[in-house]
């Protein structure tokens, strides 16, 4: 998943998910796909799609590319193009507040992972459940992220659960998060006392 101030979104089952994480880059090429000019540097492009299913078919129904240098955007909209996507995505939807800061995978309420063949949605697990049981385990102090061997038998758990290998693992992600959480909470305290 991109880290920016959008995110790429998609409707599934007439419910609209957050992407969450994607399996294998991303799931098209603007260039390949005439949308974007070749002039247009693909370095220089952030690119953020919103994305649907209609029967068991990918879709891409809109893209933003957010030019990094100067901060400008190219949006196209009503696209409805079919993707040929191969490949696992994760999708999220709901954030409890008490996982907003770490935006941790077991902070959703729910927890989708698909899988496409060509473009085509074959399977779809519901990961929500076993996202449930990890916050249970934690509020009622079974685990504790703060202890390293809990951390990572939940983390270990996480990376095993999913069927996609995702690029960037949920594991390493999370400690980004953890990392980045403090470094923010530092420089609030130090602000405090500026």
């Amino acid at each position: 998943m991109k880290e920016s101030m959008q995110e790429e979104v998609i409707w599934y089952k007439e419910t609209l998910f957050t992407v969450f994480m994607i399996e294998k880059g991303s799931l098209f090429d603007p260039w390949k796909l005439g949308l974007l000019s070749e002039e247009q540097k693909r370095s220089d492009y952030e690119i953020i799609g919103s994305y649907r299913i209609e029967e068991f078919v990918l879709y891409l129904d809109s893209i933003t590319a957010i030019n990094r240098r100067d901060n400008t955007s190219v949006k196209k909209e009503n696209l409805h193009i079919s993707l040929n996507y191969t490949g696992s995505m994760l999708l999220s939807r709901e954030l409890l507040d008490a996982y907003e800061e770490s935006r941790a995978c077991y902070g959703y309420k729910k927890f989708l992972e698909l899988i496409f063949v060509q473009g085509r949605l074959r399977t779809c697990i519901d990961h929500s459940r076993s996202m449930y049981r990890i916050r249970k385990n934690l509020e009622t102090g079974l685990r504790d992220m703060s202890n390293s061997k809990d951390a990572r038998c939940i983390l270990h758990f996480i990376d095993e659960l999913f069927v996609g290998k995702y690029k960037e693992s949920i594991r390493e992600r999370y400690y980004r998060s953890i990392k980045n959480g403090f470094g923010r909470m530092l420089k609030r305290i130090e602000g405090i006392f500026d």
